[in-house]
């Protein structure tokens, strides 16, 4: 059975039994692990087995103890990482091949139907080819911390890699995925940005370079996998960074981002904990619109504000106005802002078209933010662009069954995950108003979709001024 071979002698102990064991092989998809038990558990798609009770393409959940320390350094920072249920869903398959404890059954796990089996020790790992590739950088995507997306030109692939592969050659157009260290690539290309005329794509996300920076990375291969997207790029995963030239005062430098880079975890940009990330949005709220600005008129308008963490937040910054929107506010104690008790929907007419004193607040807001504002994600944006006020939100929830005539710009697909959701927020942008996004240092949901300015010709912009002259004139 190929490399796989039966070893009668081979045994388990365990307490005061000694149980035979056999070979498996399998290729591993996902892992989940227990410190401190501690317990390591691979789920995967056997390859090979020795045991007649189990068959080559079945799933499989191994639960194994030896070794743990080692498979969580190895595999447990996997940017697939589900905070939800634990597991770790590996980017690039492996190829492992490990020892079971032979039983007379095999149980099923209620939920997928896997083989449960008992490890005892991983034999062997065997992680895909990775050949050394340079390319010229023209842009770069961040999905941090998770994910790094460049775009570039091929400059020289190793030999081995084409007699291989047959797959690039220079000139070719390439997409690379780094999805760890991305971090610590933003703080390094930051030079790079602030000195080579950076210029980002706020629809896309994308950051071009007014010139293209080399760079040398290590890349993996797997087999009847690695493939194209529809521009014809081939897509291709990073282990690597290994070195990326920068202009400095006319002279590269050499910076390397890998894992020998870092000496401890302190070394690398941390993430701000949830209860955080009022202040992080906070404190970006004053870089990039300023205190002034965010003092007009009634202030920030913090939509779906619950706590009033946000506004206490701004307050402490120097933002001393904010109206907090919220039909369930859980606000204590003693308050530095107006409280509103009231949901917002639509196009905010409901609120704006009032002419008591919470019309006023929310007619002579300085702009309007919302901190995963759920049901009134889209409602903030219309009403933004009904005012004619910027806006910063952070989408969290897409709630298709409550919106379901939602539909993608591109194709008229249903609006059901958060990516759609985010990019059918960023196609309401009106002509002459530019939706941009940015991504915050803090855990969970952190892409923020923002307006820094309203161009004046805007329509909606138009609008409003009609309707304040004909509120004057009466």
């Amino acid at each position: 059975m190929g490399l796989l071979q039966r070893d009668d002698s081979s045994s388990e102990e365990i307490g005061d039994q000694s149980l035979p064991t056999f070979v498996l092989k399998l290729t591993m998809d996902r892992c989940k692990f227990f410190p401190a038990k501690p317990l390591g558990i691979l789920g995967g798609s056997i390859d090979e087995t020795e045991s007649e009770l189990l068959s080559p393409g079945e799933r499989c959940l191994i639960d194994i103890k030896k070794g743990v320390p080692s498979m969580i350094e190895r595999w447990a920072n996997d940017a697939g990482n589900s905070k939800a249920t634990g597991w770790v869903k590996l980017v690039v398959p492996v190829s492992i091949t490990c020892r079971i404890v032979e039983t007379d059954t095999i149980e099923k796990s209620r939920n997928v139907g896997a083989s449960l089996l008992k490890g005892t020790e991983l034999l062997e790992v065997c992680e895909p080819p990775t050949y050394e590739l340079k390319l010229l950088l023209d842009q770069v995507k961040f999905y941090p911390p998770k994910l790094a997306v460049m775009d570039g030109t091929v400059m020289e692939a190793e030999e081995s890699f084409n007699q291989k592969n047959n797959l690039l050659n220079t000139g070719e157009k390439c997409w690379v995925h780094l999805r760890s260290r991305v971090l610590a690539l933003m703080e390094t290309l930051q030079g790079a940005i602030e000195t080579n005329g950076e210029k980002k794509n706020s629809a896309t996300g994308w950051l071009r370079f007014a010139k293209s920076l080399p760079v040398t990375c290590s890349i993996m291969v797997i087999p009847g996998v690695t493939e194209r997207n529809r521009k014809g790029a081939l897509m291709l995963e990073c282990q690597e960074i290994i070195d990326i030239q920068m202009p400095n005062s006319g002279k590269p430098t050499i910076l390397r981002i890998s894992e020998r880079s870092f000496q401890s975890n302190q070394d690398l940009p941390t993430l701000a904990p949830r209860p955080e990330r009022q202040r992080v949005f906070a404190k970006w709220l004053v870089a990039t619109y300023g205190v002034e600005m965010l003092s007009k008129g009634s202030g920030v308008l913090d939509v779906a504000g619950g706590k009033g963490e946000l506004s206490q937040a701004l307050f402490d910054l120097g933002v001393k106005k904010s109206v907090i929107l919220d039909p369930n506010p859980r606000c204590e104690g003693e308050v530095t802002y107006e409280i509103i008790k009231e949901p917002l929907d639509g196009d905010g007419s409901r609120l704006t078209d009032r002419t008591d004193r919470v019309g006023d607040l929310v007619r002579s807001c300085s702009m309007i933010a919302g901190m995963h504002p759920d049901q009134a994600t889209e409602a903030i944006v219309d009403t933004s662009m009904r005012l004619g006020v910027p806006f910063a939100i952070l989408p969290c929830c897409v709630m298709p069954k409550l919106f379901p005539n939602r539909r993608q710009k591109r194709h008229g697909d249903p609006v059901r995950s958060y990516g759609t959701f985010c990019q059918y927020l960023l196609d309401k942008a009106p002509m002459g108003v530019d939706f941009r996004v940015d991504h915050l240092y803090f855990q969970g949901r952190n892409k923020v979709i923002y307006v820094t300015e309203m161009n004046p010709r805007c329509q909606f912009i138009e609008k409003k001024r009609k309707l304040e002259e004909n509120l004057g004139a009466t």
